[in-house]
């Protein structure tokens, strides 16, 4: 009885990592780049990204990251961030965000 038991368990175990592998695939970040790459293939350069949510990151990449310099994101509901990424991150330096009615700050 316990060599049965035993198959079964690893039968459900099978099952279980089956579906959290799954699970994970269907739930990672999809995106879309459009634009120049490395000879890594990574984002370098300008380009735009675009998550399945709808958000837009548009502007320079270096080593498949959003680098320091001029860039856009822009959100599904439609702000916008225009302006500076300091070591890659938005809202850090000289910009202006913009919300959907057109009001800026």
């Amino acid at each position: 009885m316990s060599i049965g038991l035993q198959i079964n368990i690893k039968g459900l175990l099978k099952i279980i990592s089956l579906s959290l592998f799954l699970l994970f695939i269907s739930c990672a970040a999809k995106i879309s780049y459009q634009g120049e790459k490395n000879s890594d293939g990574k984002y370098h350069g300008k380009g735009v990204i675009t998550f399945i949510n709808g958000e837009k990151w548009e502007g320079e990449f270096k080593d498949g990251e959003p680098y320091n310099g001029q860039g856009t994101i822009t959100y599904p509901d439609g702000e916008q961030w225009e302006g500076e990424f300091k070591d890659g991150e938005p809202y850090n330096g000289d910009g202006v965000y913009i919300w959907p009615d057109s009001s800026r700050y």
